[in-house]
């Protein structure tokens, strides 16, 4: 069996290159000699390797076809057009709503957050989240969501950065390259209560203020000296770098943010797009 497999025109042959067999040496089904059969571990079988270059068809051999292919300048431009095509399919085609969510969910907003974000129920933060979107984002790219605990400001801010994953589909087809950050969600305090910056506190502030769109959860009054500080400037870059920013905080006048943030600041944060979200807690009732 194994000798008339090396026998040109042959039924093994014939059966193997078709892909109808099991090759001798890989063991492998269908394998038809990619080039890339297992073996022992140690690089293509015998079959794959001992065939000599003439004696291969076209189609007998992924590997060799694409050499072959490459090899005009006809043959180059269909592969980029298929590899752009492919590329171009993967990003854009197919990409659900839900998996949009997981991506958000991927990058740190909390599980039952984004769960409810996926479909939201009409709420005034919400609504505000709405309108900057499709409105005001372009006029001012801050959006700071203010209200009681409970008020669906999380949610809101969640909603958005799936909105945001659903127009930019960062993670479709780019499965190399250096590492990009086009979404950052930043639980506020795990800066704020920092009273020394460690390489990995800087290399996340570093991350936050190159990230394309920034999300700051519950933006607090009290910290370390350090933490607050880097906090402030974090935010201060991002809003010179007019990229788009949402944060949400339990803090409702411009006054309390004064003294633990800075006045100018203060100021600065309450020129952005302001959603008031209210007192009421929507948190324990029926979705």
């Amino acid at each position: 069996m194994t000798h008339s497999h090396f026998t040109p025109g042959s039924e093994s042959r014939i059966a193997w290159a078709a892909g109808r067999a099991t090759c001798p040496e890989c063991k492998r089904f269908g394998c038809r000699g990619q080039c890339g059969c297992p073996g022992l571990g140690v690089g293509p079988c015998e079959g794959c390797s001992k065939t000599p270059l003439a004696d291969w068809s076209a189609d007998c051999c992924d590997i060799i076809r694409d050499m072959r292919e490459r090899s005009t300048p006809e043959g180059r431009a269909a592969q980029r057009k298929s590899y752009s095509d492919q590329l171009a399919g993967r990003s854009v085609a197919g990409v659900t709503w839900g998996e949009c969510v997981a991506q958000v969910e991927r990058v740190g907003c909390p599980h039952g957050v984004v769960a409810v974000a996926r479909k939201p129920e009409a709420r005034p933060a919400l609504e505000g989240a709405r309108t900057w979107w499709n409105v005001q984002r372009s006029g001012k790219p801050v959006a700071l969501f203010t209200g009681g605990t409970g008020s669906g400001k999380t949610v809101a801010a969640a909603w958005l950065a799936i909105k945001f994953a659903d127009s930019r589909k960062w993670w479709s087809g780019a499965p190399t390259g250096p590492e990009k950050h086009p979404l950052v969600w930043l639980e506020a305090e795990s800066i704020a209560r920092l009273s020394l910056l460690r390489d990995e506190d800087e290399a996340l502030i570093e991350r936050c203020g190159a990230a394309e769109f920034l999300i700051v959860d519950e933006l607090p009054l009290a910290g370390g000296k350090a933490g607050l500080l880097a906090l402030t400037q974090l935010l201060s870059r991002r809003i010179d770098s007019r990229k788009p920013l949402v944060i949400t905080t339990n803090v409702a006048k411009s006054d309390e943010f004064r003294e633990p943030l800075g006045a100018h600041f203060a100021d600065r944060l309450m020129t952005a797009f302001v959603v008031r979200s209210g007192k009421d807690s929507y948190r324990g009732r029926a979705a």
